[in-house]
C-alpha cells in the first residue's frame, strides 16, 4: 500500500501545478494511516480507500483554511465527526482540496492558496 500512496501523492504533486486543486498534502499522515488501515481494518469496506477532503472540513493535524489566508495557521484539535467515521472505517486522507474563499462560491479568477505542506 505504501507504493500506491506514494504514487498518488507524486501524481498530485506533478499535476497540481496546473490545477491548484490541493491546499495541503498529507504525505506522512497518509503513509502512516495506510500501515494502520492495512493492519487493523482490512475487512472494512473503506480499508485503504484514499480521499481528498475539502478544506472547510476539519481534519485533525492538518490546516483547515477555508481557502483564506486568515485561517492559514488554524489546525483543528480533532476531526469533524464525518472524518472521524471515515478514518474509523479505514479511509486514508491524502490531503485538503482548494475552494473559493470561505466557500462563498465563484467570485474570483484564482483561488488564493496554493498546494504544498503549508499555505502560500
Amino acid at each position: 500500500m505504501k507504493y500506491q500512496i506514494t504514487s498518488q501523492i507524486n501524481l498530485i504533486k506533478q499535476s497540481d501545478k496546473n490545477y491548484n486543486a490541493f491546499i495541503t498534502l498529507n504525505e506522512q499522515g497518509a503513509l502512516i494511516s495506510a500501515q494502520d488501515a492495512h493492519a487493523s481494518v482490512s475487512h472494512s469496506p473503506l480499508a485503504e480507500f484514499t480521499l481528498a477532503i475539502k478544506d472547510n472540513i476539519e481534519v485533525a493535524e492538518l490546516p483547515t483554511t477555508g481557502g483564506t489566508k486568515g485561517l492559514a495557521h488554524f489546525i483543528p484539535p480533532q476531526d469533524a465527526p464525518a472524518i472521524a467515521q471515515l478514518r474509523k472505517a479505514g479511509a486514508i486522507i491524502l490531503g485538503k482540496t482548494n475552494l473559493h474563499e470561505l466557500a462563498f462560491g465563484y467570485h474570483e479568477q484564482q483561488p488564493r492558496l496554493r498546494c504544498g505542506t503549508q499555505c502560500t
